[in-house]
């Protein structure tokens, strides 16, 4: 499971977000050892809306990132 800096945070694949100049990143899990993280760009208020919308709901799974993510853990399963 990722680390988290937003204890509001649900979803399993968020692991950090942060400012650089005028905009807004959430990094999520990698989808595979070759990157070190998958990375969302957002200006400030969309950071705020996309966090509410998927990272900090129980709606977490209908995220596109965490749905790519999902998708690839049960086909490794399968």
């Amino acid at each position: 499971m990722a680390q988290k800096d937003d204890v509001q945070v649900i979803c399993p694949y968020y692991c950090i977000s942060n400012k650089r100049k005028n905009y807004y990143y959430i990094s999520c899990e990698p989808p595979d050892d070759t990157m070190e993280a998958l990375q969302l760009i957002f200006y400030s208020p969309a950071i705020r809306a996309w966090k509410k919308s998927y990272c900090r709901t129980h709606d977490w799974h209908k995220c596109p990132v965490a749905a790519m993510l999902d998708r690839k853990y049960s086909e490794e399963d399968a």
